[in-house]
């Protein structure tokens, strides 16, 4: 039984130094890799989480598919915007002139992301995306343009053949 009691007993730590402490606390807390943002603005992934929160968007919504849409912000009209450590903000995001890394995060404001979100413009299904509808289109009109020179060519041989019979 007394085995058994002194196996219970927690160990005794020796005591650190001030120097251990410190270099244990700094261990311990690994450096931000990302800047904070200003009060009121929220990072793309929190923002995924209010979709599937609010019942707007279903679990299988991935953070990066908002990051993708924060990125073409321009385009779709997200009301995205950059902020750099600093917290200047930004319309567009900014990288670093010599190294490329971006230096700013994207931010939104969670009611106007929201109301974009519940706005935004859709896909019907079964359409295809606008990008493959445009090719789609322009290649229809590169093989109508195509098929008439074909057959401006094909009129023009029959024309030549009509000539040089009647000679």
């Amino acid at each position: 039984m007394d085995e058994q009691t002194k196996a219970a007993e927690p160990a005794v730590e020796e005591p650190k130094t001030e120097a251990a402490e410190a270099e244990t606390e700094e261990v311990k807390k690994p450096a931000k890799r990302k800047h904070d943002l200003p009060e009121g603005w929220i990072t793309p992934v929190k923002f995924r989480h209010a979709l599937v929160a609010e019942g707007l968007a279903g679990e299988n919504l991935s953070s990066a598919q908002i990051y993708i849409l924060s990125r073409k912000a321009a385009s779709n009209g997200m009301p995205v915007k950059h902020f750099d450590k600093d917290g200047k903000q930004y319309d567009e995001l900014q990288t670093h002139p010599i190294t490329g890394e971006t230096t700013t995060r994207p931010g939104l404001k969670l009611d106007e992301g929201l109301e974009w979100w519940k706005n935004r413009p859709k896909r019907q299904v079964g359409q295809p995306k606008a990008a493959k509808a445009e090719k789609a289109e322009g290649a229809t009109a590169a093989e109508k343009a195509e098929e008439a020179k074909a057959e401006e060519f094909a009129e023009e041989l029959e024309a030549d053949e009509e000539f040089t019979e009647a000679e």
